[in-house]
């Protein structure tokens, strides 16, 4: 079976060119950069990292808010019957006003800008944790892809260090059937 992985990033050829094999389906990765973009794509650790990073930065961008000033508007309106009696006629008066108050904290002795130190300190925070996922997740892709190579590598190695000893031991065969070697070098190459 073909590897998803090409050794040389595909060695200069197009999919399945010169090798004998079909093409990769379309979705196969081919390179190394595209494992780690399938893996930054769908590790949650890595996508709960960011989000966390857009939630402080969310709340960065709220504590600015507490140097600004706060309005409360608020209308009422008031309906009442009057001058109900017998023998009167029902009269009724509407009354309505609007209010609105503005504040603004001047001078809070350091107590905002605290407030604001923290959540800029946490939103840094928060962005390098996503840096440090991001990284750890590249590093796990890369160790896996090289593990993956080197053991292919090493299965390729042994194939051709047993058609080797299987060609020793067919040359040591053929030398004892012509009388050049003995018993003992034909159990030798059989061993190895």
């Amino acid at each position: 079976a073909e590897s998803p992985l090409s050794p040389a990033g595909g060695g200069g050829r197009g999919e399945g060119e010169g090798t004998g094999a079909p093409p990769s389906p379309a979705g196969t990765p081919r390179s190394l950069a595209d494992l780690v973009n399938l893996a930054l794509s769908r590790d949650p650790a890595t996508r709960a990292a960011w989000y966390d990073a857009r939630a402080a930065a969310a709340q960065a961008g709220s504590r600015w808010t507490t140097y600004l000033p706060t309005l409360d508007a608020s209308a009422s309106l008031v309906r009442q019957r009057i001058g109900e009696a017998p023998g009167r006629s029902t009269s009724f008066q509407t009354t309505w006003g609007p209010s609105a108050t503005i504040t603004w904290l001047l001078l809070d002795l350091g107590a905002r800008g605290a407030l604001v130190d923290e959540a800029d300190l946490l939103f840094a925070a928060a962005r390098l944790g996503e840096h440090a996922a991001v990284a750890d997740l590249v590093l796990r892709v890369q160790e896996g892809t090289f593990a993956y190579l080197a053991a292919r590598a090493l299965v390729e190695a042994q194939a051709a260090l047993v058609k080797q000893a299987e060609a020793g031991l067919a040359a040591a065969e053929g030398r004892q059937r012509a009388g050049l070697s003995t018993l003992a070098d034909v159990l030798q190459a059989r061993t190895a």
